[in-house]
Protein backbone atom coordinates (compact mmCIF):
# COMPACT_ATOMS: atom_id res chain seq x y z
CA UNK A 1 0.00 0.00 0.00
CA UNK A 2 1.03 3.39 -0.61
CA UNK A 3 2.47 5.01 2.46
CA UNK A 4 1.64 8.64 0.65
CA UNK A 5 -1.49 8.16 1.02
CA UNK A 6 -1.48 8.28 4.93
CA UNK A 7 -2.04 11.25 6.99
CA UNK A 8 0.33 12.62 9.47
CA UNK A 9 -0.85 10.93 12.82
CA UNK A 10 -1.40 7.15 10.63
CA UNK A 11 2.22 7.98 9.21
CA UNK A 12 3.47 8.71 13.10
CA UNK A 13 1.68 4.96 14.08
CA UNK A 14 3.20 2.95 10.99
CA UNK A 15 6.33 4.84 12.04
CA UNK A 16 6.30 3.25 15.54
CA UNK A 17 5.27 0.24 14.74
CA UNK A 18 8.06 -0.46 12.13
CA UNK A 19 10.73 0.92 15.10
CA UNK A 20 9.41 -2.10 17.17
CA UNK A 21 7.48 -0.24 19.73
CA UNK A 22 5.00 -2.14 21.68
CA UNK A 23 1.94 -0.13 19.70
CA UNK A 24 -1.75 0.89 20.96
CA UNK A 25 -3.17 2.52 18.02
CA UNK A 26 -7.16 4.02 18.45
CA UNK A 27 -9.39 6.16 17.59
CA UNK A 28 -12.89 7.31 16.34
CA UNK A 29 -14.58 4.49 13.72
CA UNK A 30 -13.55 5.73 10.29
CA UNK A 31 -10.10 6.69 11.16
CA UNK A 32 -8.44 4.22 9.42
CA UNK A 33 -7.16 2.29 11.83
CA UNK A 34 -7.03 -1.30 9.74
CA UNK A 35 -5.61 0.97 6.86
CA UNK A 36 -2.44 1.19 8.93
CA UNK A 37 -2.19 -1.96 10.11
CA UNK A 38 -2.57 -3.44 6.67
CA UNK A 39 0.40 -0.45 5.43
CA UNK A 40 2.48 -2.29 8.28
CA UNK A 41 2.22 -5.53 6.80
CA UNK A 42 1.89 -5.04 3.28
CA UNK A 43 5.78 -3.11 4.09
CA UNK A 44 7.35 -6.38 5.86
CA UNK A 45 10.03 -8.37 4.13
CA UNK A 46 8.84 -12.33 3.77
CA UNK A 47 11.51 -12.81 6.70
CA UNK A 48 9.67 -10.44 8.55
CA UNK A 49 6.26 -11.63 7.65
CA UNK A 50 7.07 -14.71 8.39
CA UNK A 51 7.93 -13.79 12.51
CA UNK A 52 5.11 -12.15 12.45
CA UNK A 53 1.61 -13.67 13.88
CA UNK A 54 -2.21 -12.36 13.27
CA UNK A 55 -5.09 -12.76 16.06
CA UNK A 56 -8.29 -11.26 16.95
CA UNK A 57 -10.55 -12.13 20.06
CA UNK A 58 -13.52 -13.80 17.20
CA UNK A 59 -13.74 -15.59 14.44
CA UNK A 60 -15.03 -13.28 11.86
CA UNK A 61 -12.68 -10.88 12.90
CA UNK A 62 -9.82 -13.01 12.17
CA UNK A 63 -11.56 -13.84 9.05
CA UNK A 64 -11.13 -10.38 8.15
CA UNK A 65 -7.97 -9.56 8.96
CA UNK A 66 -6.55 -12.89 7.34
CA UNK A 67 -5.55 -13.67 11.46
CA UNK A 68 -6.14 -16.50 13.79
CA UNK A 69 -8.30 -16.05 16.82
CA UNK A 70 -6.79 -16.19 19.70
CA UNK A 71 -8.07 -19.07 21.43
CA UNK A 72 -6.88 -21.13 18.02
CA UNK A 73 -3.38 -19.71 17.82
CA UNK A 74 -2.92 -20.09 21.66
CA UNK A 75 -4.87 -22.85 22.97
CA UNK A 76 -6.81 -20.84 24.64
CA UNK A 77 -9.56 -22.51 26.85
CA UNK A 78 -13.15 -21.66 25.71
CA UNK A 79 -15.11 -19.73 28.88
CA UNK A 80 -13.35 -17.92 32.16
CA UNK A 81 -9.61 -18.36 31.79
CA UNK A 82 -7.39 -18.69 35.26
CA UNK A 83 -4.87 -15.75 35.03
CA UNK A 84 -1.93 -18.29 35.75
CA UNK A 85 -0.99 -20.49 32.45
CA UNK A 86 -0.07 -24.39 33.30
CA UNK A 87 3.56 -25.82 32.75
CA UNK A 88 1.65 -27.55 29.26
CA UNK A 89 0.22 -23.73 28.51
CA UNK A 90 3.57 -22.37 28.74
CA UNK A 91 5.53 -25.34 27.22
CA UNK A 92 3.02 -24.47 23.89
CA UNK A 93 3.25 -20.89 23.63
CA UNK A 94 7.15 -20.99 23.65
CA UNK A 95 7.09 -23.31 20.97
CA UNK A 96 4.97 -21.13 19.22
CA UNK A 97 6.29 -17.35 19.64
CA UNK A 98 10.05 -19.23 19.36
CA UNK A 99 10.68 -17.61 16.18
CA UNK A 100 8.04 -15.06 16.36
CA UNK A 101 9.01 -10.82 16.87
CA UNK A 102 5.32 -9.57 16.55
CA UNK A 103 2.14 -10.44 17.29
CA UNK A 104 -0.98 -8.30 16.39
CA UNK A 105 -3.71 -7.98 17.97
CA UNK A 106 -6.84 -6.72 15.68
CA UNK A 107 -10.06 -5.62 17.54
CA UNK A 108 -8.59 -5.58 21.32
CA UNK A 109 -12.11 -3.57 22.23
CA UNK A 110 -13.85 -7.40 22.16
CA UNK A 111 -10.66 -9.13 23.97
CA UNK A 112 -11.52 -9.80 26.96
CA UNK A 113 -9.22 -9.05 30.46
CA UNK A 114 -9.03 -12.64 31.23
CA UNK A 115 -8.27 -13.61 27.62
CA UNK A 116 -5.29 -10.29 27.27
CA UNK A 117 -3.91 -11.71 30.25
CA UNK A 118 -4.16 -15.19 28.87
CA UNK A 119 -2.23 -13.84 25.15
CA UNK A 120 0.36 -11.84 27.77
CA UNK A 121 1.14 -14.65 30.01
CA UNK A 122 1.87 -16.61 26.75
CA UNK A 123 4.12 -13.68 25.62
CA UNK A 124 6.23 -13.79 29.03
CA UNK A 125 6.98 -17.32 28.82
CA UNK A 126 9.13 -16.42 26.10
CA UNK A 127 12.72 -15.89 26.50
CA UNK A 128 12.98 -13.09 24.04
CA UNK A 129 11.20 -9.55 23.57
CA UNK A 130 8.39 -9.80 21.07
CA UNK A 131 6.73 -6.59 20.11
CA UNK A 132 2.86 -6.38 20.80
CA UNK A 133 0.64 -4.13 18.34
CA UNK A 134 -2.79 -4.05 19.39
CA UNK A 135 -5.50 -2.17 17.64
CA UNK A 136 -9.40 -0.81 18.47
CA UNK A 137 -11.84 1.50 20.08
CA UNK A 138 -13.04 0.79 23.37
CA UNK A 139 -15.85 3.06 22.67
CA UNK A 140 -17.52 1.13 20.11
CA UNK A 141 -18.60 -2.72 21.33
CA UNK A 142 -17.18 -3.70 24.60
CA UNK A 143 -15.94 -7.34 25.43
CA UNK A 144 -19.40 -10.15 25.86
CA UNK A 145 -19.54 -11.35 29.34
CA UNK A 146 -22.14 -14.06 30.24
CA UNK A 147 -23.50 -13.55 33.98
CA UNK A 148 -22.39 -16.83 34.53
CA UNK A 149 -19.05 -16.48 33.02
CA UNK A 150 -18.66 -12.95 35.37
CA UNK A 151 -19.67 -14.90 38.75
CA UNK A 152 -16.84 -17.49 37.84
CA UNK A 153 -14.27 -14.86 36.78
CA UNK A 154 -15.14 -12.43 39.88
CA UNK A 155 -13.84 -15.93 42.02
CA UNK A 156 -10.90 -16.30 39.78
CA UNK A 157 -9.69 -12.29 40.06
CA UNK A 158 -9.55 -11.48 43.07
CA UNK A 159 -9.23 -8.06 42.87
CA UNK A 160 -12.72 -7.60 40.92
CA UNK A 161 -13.09 -8.50 37.46
CA UNK A 162 -13.28 -5.76 34.69
CA UNK A 163 -14.46 -6.85 31.38
CA UNK A 164 -11.96 -4.41 29.58
CA UNK A 165 -8.14 -5.43 28.82
CA UNK A 166 -6.65 -1.72 29.76
CA UNK A 167 -7.90 -2.30 33.59
CA UNK A 168 -5.20 -5.65 34.05
CA UNK A 169 -1.64 -4.57 34.97
CA UNK A 170 -0.71 -6.25 32.09
CA UNK A 171 -1.92 -4.02 29.98
CA UNK A 172 0.54 -1.27 31.72
CA UNK A 173 3.38 -3.72 31.75
CA UNK A 174 4.01 -3.55 27.90
CA UNK A 175 4.56 0.81 27.88
CA UNK A 176 2.34 0.89 24.97
CA UNK A 177 3.48 3.99 22.57
CA UNK A 178 -0.24 5.26 22.18
CA UNK A 179 -1.57 7.17 19.31
CA UNK A 180 -5.01 8.61 18.75
CA UNK A 181 -5.77 8.63 14.91
CA UNK A 182 -8.02 11.45 15.57
CA UNK A 183 -9.05 12.26 11.07
CA UNK A 184 -11.81 10.63 10.40
CA UNK A 185 -11.84 9.58 6.26
CA UNK A 186 -15.33 7.71 6.69
CA UNK A 187 -17.49 11.13 7.14
CA UNK A 188 -14.67 13.45 4.83
CA UNK A 189 -17.24 14.83 2.19
CA UNK A 190 -18.07 18.55 2.66
CA UNK A 191 -20.64 19.67 5.10
CA UNK A 192 -20.25 16.81 7.29
CA UNK A 193 -18.51 18.86 10.18
CA UNK A 194 -21.53 19.05 12.01
CA UNK A 195 -21.91 14.74 11.42
CA UNK A 196 -18.59 14.26 12.60
CA UNK A 197 -19.09 16.23 15.86
CA UNK A 198 -21.99 15.12 17.37
CA UNK A 199 -20.45 11.10 16.26
CA UNK A 200 -17.69 12.66 18.56
CA UNK A 201 -20.48 13.64 21.43
CA UNK A 202 -22.05 10.52 20.73
CA UNK A 203 -18.60 8.55 21.52
CA UNK A 204 -18.02 10.17 25.21
CA UNK A 205 -22.10 9.74 25.98
CA UNK A 206 -22.76 13.56 25.31
CA UNK A 207 -26.47 13.58 25.21
CA UNK A 208 -26.48 16.69 23.72
CA UNK A 209 -26.26 15.31 20.33
CA UNK A 210 -29.34 13.45 20.30
CA UNK A 211 -31.62 16.52 19.49
CA UNK A 212 -29.08 17.32 16.39
CA UNK A 213 -29.78 14.09 15.29
CA UNK A 214 -33.19 13.84 16.04
CA UNK A 215 -33.39 17.34 13.34
CA UNK A 216 -31.08 16.62 11.02
CA UNK A 217 -31.64 13.35 10.28
CA UNK A 218 -33.81 11.91 7.43
CA UNK A 219 -37.61 11.65 8.20
CA UNK A 220 -38.54 8.97 5.25
CA UNK A 221 -37.28 5.29 5.08
CA UNK A 222 -35.74 5.33 1.77
CA UNK A 223 -36.77 2.28 -0.31
CA UNK A 224 -34.67 -0.53 0.41
CA UNK A 225 -32.68 1.29 2.58
CA UNK A 226 -30.27 -1.45 5.17
CA UNK A 227 -31.66 -2.09 8.49
CA UNK A 228 -29.50 -2.00 11.85
CA UNK A 229 -30.32 -3.29 14.68
CA UNK A 230 -29.05 -3.69 18.46
CA UNK A 231 -30.93 -7.38 18.66
CA UNK A 232 -30.55 -10.49 16.18
CA UNK A 233 -33.81 -11.32 16.71
CA UNK A 234 -35.07 -7.87 15.37
CA UNK A 235 -32.86 -8.71 12.37
CA UNK A 236 -33.87 -11.94 11.64
CA UNK A 237 -37.47 -10.90 11.53
CA UNK A 238 -36.95 -7.94 9.05
CA UNK A 239 -35.42 -10.87 7.11
CA UNK A 240 -38.06 -12.99 7.47
CA UNK A 241 -40.86 -10.55 6.63
CA UNK A 242 -39.31 -9.03 3.54
CA UNK A 243 -38.98 -12.71 2.01
CA UNK A 244 -42.19 -13.52 2.89
CA UNK A 245 -43.33 -11.43 -0.50
CA UNK A 246 -42.09 -13.99 -2.64
CA UNK A 247 -43.68 -17.25 -3.98
CA UNK A 248 -42.16 -20.32 -2.59
CA UNK A 249 -41.38 -21.22 -5.92
CA UNK A 250 -39.33 -18.09 -6.27
CA UNK A 251 -36.87 -18.61 -3.38
CA UNK A 252 -33.85 -21.21 -3.74
CA UNK A 253 -32.19 -22.37 -1.12
CA UNK A 254 -27.97 -22.52 -0.91
CA UNK A 255 -26.45 -24.47 1.73
CA UNK A 256 -22.95 -24.44 3.13
CA UNK A 257 -20.29 -27.03 3.41
CA UNK A 258 -17.69 -27.81 5.54
CA UNK A 259 -14.70 -30.02 5.88
CA UNK A 260 -12.10 -30.06 8.74
CA UNK A 261 -12.40 -27.92 11.78
CA UNK A 262 -14.96 -25.58 11.78
CA UNK A 263 -16.73 -24.02 14.51
CA UNK A 264 -19.86 -21.64 14.14
CA UNK A 265 -17.43 -18.57 15.44
CA UNK A 266 -15.59 -19.30 12.29
CA UNK A 267 -18.89 -18.71 9.53
CA UNK A 268 -19.28 -15.12 8.23
CA UNK A 269 -22.66 -16.40 7.00
CA UNK A 270 -25.44 -18.62 7.68
CA UNK A 271 -25.28 -22.38 7.14
CA UNK A 272 -28.46 -21.96 4.85
CA UNK A 273 -29.64 -18.82 3.07
CA UNK A 274 -32.67 -18.49 0.80
CA UNK A 275 -32.95 -15.96 -2.33
CA UNK A 276 -35.15 -14.66 -5.00
CA UNK A 277 -34.90 -12.40 -7.85
CA UNK A 278 -35.50 -9.39 -6.55
CA UNK A 279 -34.56 -9.91 -2.60
CA UNK A 280 -31.92 -7.41 -1.54
CA UNK A 281 -28.72 -8.71 -0.25
CA UNK A 282 -25.45 -7.49 0.94
CA UNK A 283 -21.71 -8.77 0.13
CA UNK A 284 -19.64 -9.73 2.68
CA UNK A 285 -16.66 -10.14 -0.10
CA UNK A 286 -14.87 -7.59 -2.22
CA UNK A 287 -15.21 -8.42 -6.11
CA UNK A 288 -14.82 -6.85 -9.15
CA UNK A 289 -16.63 -3.29 -8.98
CA UNK A 290 -17.84 -4.27 -5.31
CA UNK A 291 -16.84 -4.66 -1.98
CA UNK A 292 -17.21 -6.20 2.02
CA UNK A 293 -20.65 -4.04 2.67
CA UNK A 294 -21.76 -3.41 -0.91
CA UNK A 295 -25.76 -3.47 -1.22
CA UNK A 296 -27.58 -5.01 -4.14
CA UNK A 297 -30.72 -7.15 -6.04
CA UNK A 298 -30.67 -10.60 -6.95
CA UNK A 299 -31.54 -10.78 -11.03
CA UNK A 300 -31.71 -14.59 -11.45
CA UNK A 301 -30.93 -16.85 -8.90
CA UNK A 302 -29.36 -19.87 -11.49
CA UNK A 303 -26.92 -18.95 -12.29
CA UNK A 304 -26.86 -16.67 -9.76
CA UNK A 305 -26.33 -12.90 -10.54
CA UNK A 306 -26.44 -9.42 -8.22
CA UNK A 307 -26.83 -5.92 -9.64
CA UNK A 308 -25.13 -4.09 -6.99
CA UNK A 309 -26.27 -0.22 -6.27
CA UNK A 310 -23.92 1.36 -8.53
CA UNK A 311 -24.59 -0.10 -11.23
CA UNK A 312 -22.60 -3.82 -11.24
CA UNK A 313 -23.47 -6.84 -12.33
CA UNK A 314 -21.90 -10.18 -11.06
CA UNK A 315 -22.03 -13.31 -10.88
CA UNK A 316 -21.57 -14.39 -7.65
CA UNK A 317 -20.10 -18.17 -6.91
CA UNK A 318 -19.32 -20.25 -3.73
CA UNK A 319 -16.47 -18.87 -1.81
CA UNK A 320 -13.80 -20.83 -0.18
CA UNK A 321 -13.49 -19.72 4.05
CA UNK A 322 -10.11 -21.15 4.89
CA UNK A 323 -9.79 -21.77 9.06
CA UNK A 324 -6.48 -21.39 9.91
CA UNK A 325 -4.17 -22.06 13.04
CA UNK A 326 -0.13 -21.48 13.44
CA UNK A 327 1.75 -24.31 13.83
CA UNK A 328 5.71 -25.21 13.74
CA UNK A 329 7.19 -26.80 11.55
CA UNK A 330 11.01 -28.06 11.43
CA UNK A 331 12.75 -26.38 8.28
CA UNK A 332 16.21 -26.56 6.90
CA UNK A 333 17.14 -23.25 8.70
CA UNK A 334 15.68 -24.72 12.22
CA UNK A 335 11.95 -23.87 13.54
CA UNK A 336 9.40 -21.72 11.68
CA UNK A 337 5.73 -20.86 12.83
CA UNK A 338 3.45 -21.52 9.44
CA UNK A 339 -0.07 -20.84 9.09
CA UNK A 340 -2.02 -23.97 8.03
CA UNK A 341 -5.68 -24.62 6.79
CA UNK A 342 -7.25 -27.06 9.55
CA UNK A 343 -10.65 -26.41 7.80
CA UNK A 344 -13.04 -24.69 5.25
CA UNK A 345 -16.41 -23.37 5.35
CA UNK A 346 -18.18 -22.83 1.10
CA UNK A 347 -20.97 -20.83 0.82
CA UNK A 348 -22.09 -18.07 -1.58
CA UNK A 349 -20.35 -14.24 -0.12
CA UNK A 350 -24.13 -12.98 0.81
CA UNK A 351 -26.68 -12.03 3.10
CA UNK A 352 -29.85 -10.50 2.98
CA UNK A 353 -29.37 -7.39 2.82
CA UNK A 354 -32.91 -6.19 4.75
CA UNK A 355 -31.02 -5.89 8.39
CA UNK A 356 -28.36 -6.55 9.96
CA UNK A 357 -26.93 -6.83 14.17
CA UNK A 358 -24.64 -3.81 14.88
CA UNK A 359 -22.35 -6.13 15.26
CA UNK A 360 -22.00 -7.57 11.72
CA UNK A 361 -22.28 -3.79 10.72
CA UNK A 362 -19.28 -3.04 12.69
CA UNK A 363 -16.20 -1.78 10.36
CA UNK A 364 -18.63 -1.67 7.59
CA UNK A 365 -19.93 2.07 5.82
CA UNK A 366 -23.54 2.40 4.29
CA UNK A 367 -24.66 5.35 2.13
CA UNK A 368 -28.02 4.86 3.35
CA UNK A 369 -29.12 3.18 6.80
CA UNK A 370 -32.47 2.95 9.30
CA UNK A 371 -31.07 2.57 12.93
CA UNK A 372 -33.12 0.76 14.94
CA UNK A 373 -32.05 2.83 18.47
CA UNK A 374 -33.11 0.61 20.88
CA UNK A 375 -29.43 -0.34 22.42
CA UNK A 376 -28.59 -2.07 25.64
CA UNK A 377 -24.83 -2.30 24.98
CA UNK A 378 -22.24 0.30 26.06
CA UNK A 379 -20.48 1.64 22.43
CA UNK A 380 -23.79 -0.35 20.52
CA UNK A 381 -25.87 2.85 19.06
CA UNK A 382 -22.58 4.99 18.51
CA UNK A 383 -21.37 2.17 16.37
CA UNK A 384 -24.51 2.31 14.56
CA UNK A 385 -24.83 5.89 13.59
CA UNK A 386 -21.64 6.23 12.39
CA UNK A 387 -21.83 2.94 9.89
CA UNK A 388 -23.53 6.02 7.68
CA UNK A 389 -21.30 8.09 5.35
CA UNK A 390 -23.25 11.29 5.55
CA UNK A 391 -26.12 12.46 7.95
CA UNK A 392 -28.10 12.89 4.95
CA UNK A 393 -28.96 8.52 4.49
CA UNK A 394 -29.21 8.38 8.13
CA UNK A 395 -32.80 7.45 9.18
CA UNK A 396 -34.06 6.88 12.69
CA UNK A 397 -36.65 3.51 13.42
CA UNK A 398 -38.10 5.58 16.67
CA UNK A 399 -36.99 7.86 19.61
CA UNK A 400 -32.93 8.73 20.14
CA UNK A 401 -34.41 7.77 23.66
CA UNK A 402 -31.37 8.86 26.68
CA UNK A 403 -31.12 5.76 27.92
CA UNK A 404 -30.49 4.36 24.50
CA UNK A 405 -26.84 6.22 24.27
CA UNK A 406 -24.27 4.48 26.57
CA UNK A 407 -20.82 5.06 26.96
CA UNK A 408 -18.74 3.50 28.77
CA UNK A 409 -17.07 5.09 32.16
CA UNK A 410 -13.94 2.87 32.12
CA UNK A 411 -12.74 3.25 28.60
CA UNK A 412 -13.61 7.20 28.86
CA UNK A 413 -11.53 7.40 31.83
CA UNK A 414 -9.21 5.34 30.33
CA UNK A 415 -8.63 7.24 27.31
CA UNK A 416 -8.76 11.01 29.31
CA UNK A 417 -5.78 9.30 31.50
CA UNK A 418 -3.38 8.92 28.01
CA UNK A 419 -4.57 11.34 26.71
CA UNK A 420 -3.50 13.51 29.48
CA UNK A 421 -0.16 12.29 29.19
CA UNK A 422 0.71 13.25 25.76
CA UNK A 423 -1.57 16.31 25.16
CA UNK A 424 1.09 18.52 25.47
CA UNK A 425 3.25 16.81 22.81
CA UNK A 426 0.71 15.27 20.26
CA UNK A 427 -3.18 17.33 21.02
CA UNK A 428 -1.33 20.93 21.10
CA UNK A 429 1.12 20.36 17.89
CA UNK A 430 4.60 19.04 19.48
CA UNK A 431 5.22 15.67 20.08
CA UNK A 432 8.33 14.03 21.69
CA UNK A 433 7.85 11.06 19.39
CA UNK A 434 11.24 9.46 18.62
CA UNK A 435 12.51 10.04 22.12
CA UNK A 436 9.31 7.90 23.24
CA UNK A 437 10.27 5.04 20.91
CA UNK A 438 13.58 5.22 22.14
CA UNK A 439 12.48 4.76 25.98
CA UNK A 440 10.40 2.29 24.96
CA UNK A 441 13.12 0.75 23.04
CA UNK A 442 15.69 0.39 25.44
CA UNK A 443 13.29 -0.40 27.99
CA UNK A 444 13.74 -3.64 30.03
CA UNK A 445 10.04 -4.93 29.73
CA UNK A 446 7.78 -7.20 27.49
CA UNK A 447 8.42 -5.50 24.13
CA UNK A 448 11.14 -3.47 22.78
CA UNK A 449 12.25 -3.31 19.60
CA UNK A 450 12.07 -5.71 17.06
CA UNK A 451 15.21 -7.51 15.50
CA UNK A 452 15.21 -6.43 11.85
CA UNK A 453 12.08 -4.76 12.51
CA UNK A 454 11.52 -1.69 10.06
CA UNK A 455 14.01 -0.29 8.35
CA UNK A 456 17.52 -0.28 8.71
CA UNK A 457 19.09 3.23 9.44
CA UNK A 458 21.03 4.85 6.51
CA UNK A 459 22.81 7.35 8.89
CA UNK A 460 25.54 6.05 10.77
CA UNK A 461 26.72 9.45 12.45
CA UNK A 462 25.77 10.35 15.82
CA UNK A 463 22.29 11.29 16.09
CA UNK A 464 19.98 13.86 19.08
CA UNK A 465 16.73 13.31 20.38
CA UNK A 466 14.73 16.51 19.41
CA UNK A 467 10.97 17.74 19.81
CA UNK A 468 9.53 19.15 16.63
CA UNK A 469 5.72 20.09 15.22
CA UNK A 470 4.18 17.34 14.52
CA UNK A 471 3.15 19.26 10.98
CA UNK A 472 6.96 18.48 9.80
CA UNK A 473 7.45 15.04 10.40
CA UNK A 474 7.14 13.95 7.06
CA UNK A 475 9.36 16.50 6.08
CA UNK A 476 12.17 15.71 8.39
CA UNK A 477 11.16 12.02 8.07
CA UNK A 478 11.73 12.03 3.89
CA UNK A 479 15.34 13.96 4.59
CA UNK A 480 16.34 11.33 6.49
CA UNK A 481 15.21 8.26 4.14
CA UNK A 482 17.51 10.55 1.76
CA UNK A 483 20.56 10.68 3.96
CA UNK A 484 22.90 8.30 2.32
Amino acid sequence: MDENMLNSKQRLALNAMKEGCNVHLYGEAGTGKSFVTRTFLGGLSDEERKKTIIVAPTGIAAINIDGVTIHRAFKAPIGPIPPQLTEKQRDSARSLLENITCVILDEVSMCRRDLFEYLSNCICACDHKLQLIVIGDFLQLPPVTTDEDLRALNELYKDGFNAYPFTSKAWDSFGFVDIKLDEIVRQSGSGEIEFVTNLNKARIDDKSCLKWFEEHSCKEVKKDTLHICARNREATNINKEAMRKFNEDEIVSFSAKETGKVTPADKVVPDLIELAPGARVISVLNGEGYQNGSLGVVQTTNPLIVKFDNGISAEITAHDWDVCNYTVVKTKKGKEVKKEVIGTYTQIPLRLGYAITIHKSQGQTYDDVVVHPSCFLAGQLYTALSRCKTIHGLTLQGELKPEYLIASKEAIDFYAKIENVTKSKSQQGDIDFYKKIENVTKSKSKGGKREGAGRKPKYKGPTKVMRVPISLVPEIEALISSLD
